[in-house]
């Protein structure tokens, strides 16, 4: 075992998720891993589709309407359970998937968990600089009827920023 315990054993093991081609690049010019952007498509897909659509759902189902309490209550249940747990979920399944792909032969159930709450905070604190702000708008001027689509619009472009921090800080950059 090398240093911290980390085996030193040869390349990652493939999985037929790793079989994806690399069909492109980044803006610093580095392959862009075809597996990962499906894992995170998929994530984002279940998150941003079905997830936060429910969560402003039930918020919606217990304060309805747009008087300044009622969407105060609104964006405290909405951000207060995305802002932290849906941000810490997403990131450990970010995580966990380069694990089960073999791409971090070091990872563990424990080292995903212990990544993820060291690199929550920062999350946490961007979150908190937009959600509450847009959520406010969408609950006090956007149609009802418009909510999910300018939501899920927001909610897809937050999980490309999730992604990358998730992706950076699991390399450690």
């Amino acid at each position: 075992a090398g240093p911290a315990g980390r085996f030193e054993a040869g390349p990652p093991r493939r999985s037929r998720l790793t079989r994806v081609p690399q069909v492109a690049q980044n803006l610093a010019g580095d392959p862009i891993d075809g597996a990962r952007v499906a894992g995170s498509a998929g994530l984002g897909a279940i998150y941003a589709g079905l997830c936060v659509p429910a969560v402003w759902h039930v918020a919606e189902s217990l304060a309805p309407g747009v008087s300044l309490v009622k969407v105060v209550k609104k964006m405290l249940l909405t951000c207060g359970v995305l802002s932290t747990i849906g941000n810490w979920l997403t990131m450990f399944a970010r995580r966990w998937l380069q694990v089960v792909r073999g791409v971090d032969v070091s990872g563990s159930l424990r080292a995903c968990v212990s990544g993820v709450n060291r690199d929550i905070w920062p999350v946490i604190r961007n979150d908190l600089k937009l959600w509450p702000a847009f959520t406010l708008f969408c609950y006090a001027v956007v149609p009802y009827a418009y909510r999910p689509s300018l939501n899920a619009l927001a909610a897809s472009a937050w999980q490309t920023y999730v992604s990358t921090v998730s992706a950076r800080t699991a390399r450690g950059d």
